[in-house]
């Protein structure tokens, strides 16, 4: 086995299944963790960057203001922006392998249209942060903490309602890091898509990939992650949630193959808490939730022209010339992708509006 290939989701329940489980533990974390899980030119220089638009195309998000932080050891840095008028600040922590400047720029230029403040973060080895590699999934958890201390401790920022909205990684994150914070720092959370604790998805989604075939005793990877990451390598989202009183919108699509609303997702643990409004989107995947239902429509099209072109001029991206690059950008609209689910928006943004206090 070639054990210097990055194993992710189905790739490292594939191997395990291959070698009949034996697959050394510390050996899968090094894959999958020591790593930059992205970089600010990823997103550009990937398919996915015809389907839906990114930091360039909204020019509210072409002239913010950058800040750094550190989190442990790493650098990190986020992007502030500030409408004249703010209705609170929404501190806004992007999914694993994304960063402020890719996809999520979408949720970033809505909340600044409904008139908040935004600070988006890069998580610790993505976009513009410093770092190679994480500890453990729940590094989201501690980066979103030192994030919530930078704003308390700014004398610009320190004074605004404080909102955080994450997803998918960034969801857990805003949710576990609720471990260390309380309802006097933080007015509310809105988490989409996101997972209960790391070892809960490190093993659902393998799982769900190989059609419910289980992957047997989860010990020796919780020793595994323990070794790596210590005490807190498993911190629990819903923990947080429970024990904080933060008021929290979840959200989540119950066709997300990628968090299974059923299988490690936020959602479908913590919905019957008292500081919980749930929110499950019929029909909609992990990224979608974010599109209204025409964009929806207008996304899988364009995933399937997608499937096409590659098939002619292979899986790299970057290796098409500027007019096959044309040619692909010309067959696909992706501002008709990106068209926002205002439902959902309306939905958490009066959430956050009657948690102004």
């Amino acid at each position: 086995m070639n054990f210097k290939k990055i194993f992710t989701g189905l790739k490292i329940a594939t191997s395990i299944v291959e070698n009949d489980g034996n697959i050394d533990q510390n050996t899968v974390m090094t894959a999958v963790f020591d790593r930059r899980m992205s970089e600010p030119d990823s997103y550009e220089n990937s398919w996915n960057s015809l389907v839906l638009c990114s930091k360039k195309d909204f020019p509210a998000l072409n002239h913010p203001k950058q800040i750094h932080f550190y989190s442990g050891k790493n650098e990190l840095s986020g992007f502030l922006y500030r409408p004249p008028l703010s209705r609170g600040l929404i501190l806004y922590v992007h999914g694993i392998g994304g960063c402020t400047t890719d996809w999520y720029a979408i949720g970033q230029n809505e909340w600044l249209k409904r008139g908040y403040a935004v600070l988006a973060i890069d998580l610790t080895a993505s976009g513009y942060s410093k770092g190679y590699g994480i500890p453990s999934l729940s590094q989201s958890a501690f980066d979103v903490a030192e994030a919530v201390r930078f704003v308390k401790k700014n004398l610009e920022l320190k004074n605004m309602p404080l909102f955080l909205f994450g997803h998918s990684w960034g969801g857990y994150g805003v949710s576990a890091a609720m471990n260390f914070f309380s309802k006097n720092e933080v007015n509310a959370v809105a988490e989409l898509s996101g997972f209960a604790s790391p070892i809960q998805e490190m093993l659902a989604l393998p799982e769900a990939k190989l059609n419910g075939i289980s992957l047997g005793d989860p010990k020796p990877l919780e020793d595994a992650l323990y070794a790596r990451a210590g005490e807190n390598g498993n911190l629990s989202a819903i923990a947080g949630i429970q024990n904080s009183s933060v008021p929290f919108i979840c959200v989540h699509g119950d066709a997300d193959a990628t968090v299974l609303y059923q299988g490690a997702s936020i959602l479908n643990e913590a919905k019957y808490f008292p500081n919980v409004t749930p929110l499950l989107l019929k029909g909609r995947d992990h990224v979608n939730v974010f599109l209204s239902h025409e964009a929806c429509l207008k996304r899988d099209a364009a995933l399937k022209a997608i499937a096409e072109m590659k098939k002619q001029y292979g899986n790299n991206f970057c290796a098409l010339n500027e007019e096959q690059k044309a040619i692909a950008t010309h067959l696909i609209d992706r501002f008709a992708c990106s068209i926002t689910n205002q439902s959902m928006f309306d939905t958490i943004d009066q959430f956050f509006q009657s948690h102004l206090n």
